[in-house]
């Protein structure tokens, strides 16, 4: 499950800019997620 997970970020990611806040709510969430 934690794969499909990850992919399913790493697309989403993918469309969103750098600044985006989403980016900064991944960076302080409290389960971190590592590509």
């Amino acid at each position: 499950g934690r794969r499909i997970l990850a992919d399913q970020m790493e697309f989403l990611l993918a469309h969103f800019p750098r600044n985006s806040p989403l980016h900064s709510r991944l960076e302080v969430s409290s389960e971190p997620i590592s590509f």
